[in-house]
């Protein structure tokens, strides 16, 4: 009886093998959903749906070196590949952050993408930041900070958000000389020709 169930054990075992190898070769080798190896690094000139060409979550963005220091990257996030739709579309200087969700859209332009928890974090070590995106409590700690405007350089701005969604603004001004602000852990903090040294 104890063979007999033992026989009957590994068949089942072997049937549910087969049928996961299957399923595997159904899906070309990758999860449901998802179209051969996705990339690291997102370049600009496709258009990549998420989540077949991308997965969906938080992405660092940064200005390609190849661009020339007047060119700015850009994005857009839209629900139709072509682009009619938009959810978000900004330029931005030095580096920015986004969040593209299951469905959308994502077109980059003399920038690139990587993962937020694979990106680098590109503000340590640095004792001054300047234009960019900045995600409190990993870029730069919680706290006060006073901002100085950039000389010569245009309008000087910044804005405090509670995610990566542009449309979650919490506090925004102009900046002219210095001004002090606060952060939290969690909000995300975007400078234009404004600088904060670092504590």
């Amino acid at each position: 009886m104890k063979k007999a169930i033992r026989s009957i054990a590994v068949i089942l075992a072997a049937m549910t093998l087969a049928a996961a190898f299957a399923g595997c070769k159904k899906n070309g080798g990758t999860a449901a959903g998802t179209t051969g190896t996705q990339p690291s690094v997102i370049s600009s000139g496709p258009v990549y749906k998420v989540p077949t060409d991308i997965p969906a979550g938080e992405y660092v963005l940064l200005v390609t070196p190849e661009a020339n220091a007047a060119d700015s990257g850009y994005f857009k996030i839209s629900m139709d590949k072509n682009g009619s739709e938009i959810v978000a579309d900004s330029a931005f200087n030095g580096n920015s952050i986004i969040s593209v969700a299951d469905g959308q859209y994502l077109k980059l332009e003399n920038c690139t993408a990587t993962a937020f928890d694979k990106a680098p974090n590109f503000a340590e070590g640095k004792k001054t930041l300047a234009d960019g995106m900045y995600k409190v409590g990993f870029h730069i700690p919680a706290g006060e900070y006073t901002l100085k405007a950039a000389a010569g350089q245009g309008l000087s701005f910044y804005s405090v958000y509670a995610s990566p969604d542009r449309d979650s603004v919490t506090d925004s001004g102009l900046v002219s000389g210095t001004k002090k602000i606060t952060v939290k852990d969690g909000q995300y903090l975007y400078l234009s020709h404004v600088s904060l040294d670092v504590k």
